[in-house]
């Protein structure tokens, strides 16, 4: 039993490595910046709370949040749209290569 145990957490940690090896390669350049501004976002808004403040702060929000989007779905997903929609007109005027619409005809 531990055995077949050590074998999984063996596998699962390989594939974790192996996931966070190809996240820093900068391969997947989207991927890559994405994990940059996460983590930059991460640490400016870590900077501002103390751990246990933000760990019940997340906490709150992820109690919270379900029930406020089942509350008001439609709203949040209008709002949510439009962002979006708004976000990629931003995006769509950079000159990135990865960000482009890659349709074939």
């Amino acid at each position: 039993m531990c055995d077949c145990i050590a074998l999984l957490l063996k596998d699962q940690i390989n594939e974790g490595c192996l996931y966070l090896r190809e996240m820093t390669t900068g391969r997947d350049i989207k991927r890559f910046l994405t994990v940059i501004f996460t983590l930059w976002v991460v640490s400016v808004i870590g900077g501002w709370f103390e751990f246990l403040t933000l760990v019940y702060i997340l906490f709150v929000v992820l109690l919270t949040a379900p029930l406020l989007y089942e509350r008001n779905e439609n709203l949040v997903d209008a709002y949510g749209e439009k962002a979006g929609n708004e976000i990629m007109e931003v995006l769509q005027k950079l000159p990135l290569p990865f960000l482009k619409n890659n349709k074939q005809h």
